[in-house]
This record gives structure tokens, C-alpha cells and sequence, in this order.
């Protein structure tokens, strides 16, 4: 049986913050949104910049 991944493909408009001002996703310039845990926000801001390309998987 193959496995299909689901892919999120765009760049990277600006940080999204949760209700604590935390850092907790990014938007991305066609809208799409993708979250993630807040104690990873400062991996994310040193691995990606609002401007650049992103793929995720899931």
C-alpha cells in the first residue's frame, strides 16, 4: 500500500502570533496558514524569512 503525503507548497508573507504574542505560524502569500508549536518559533525564525519558498509535508 502506498502512502500519499499531503503538501502545502508557497512563500512565506509573515509570522502569525498567537493570543500571547507568541510566534505560532506563518501566512503565506496566497493565504494559507501553517502552525506550529510555540517553543519551536525561534528554529523557525532562523530556518525561513517572510519572502521565502517553503514545501511541508504531512
Amino acid at each position: 500500500m502506498k502512502t500519499m503525503l499531503n503538501s502545502i507548497n508557497g512563500t512565506i508573507g509573515t509570522y502569525l502570533l498567537n493570543s500571547d504574542r507568541q510566534l505560532d505560524g506563518l501566512l503565506l502569500e496566497d493565504c494559507k496558514q501553517l502552525h506550529y508549536p510555540p517553543h519551536l518559533s525561534a528554529e523557525f525564525q532562523q530556518a525561513v524569512q517572510p519572502g521565502d519558498a517553503i514545501q511541508r509535508f504531512s
